[in-house]
């Protein structure tokens, strides 16, 4: 279960950064 929760973390947190790091780099 720590796994999966890792999993689902890490990928939320990598639509964030791209969606942060988007931003960042058209700004």
């Amino acid at each position: 279960t720590h796994q999966k929760a890792c999993a689902l973390r890490s990928s939320e947190l990598e639509k964030w950064f791209i969606l942060i790091g988007g931003c960042l780099l058209c700004n």
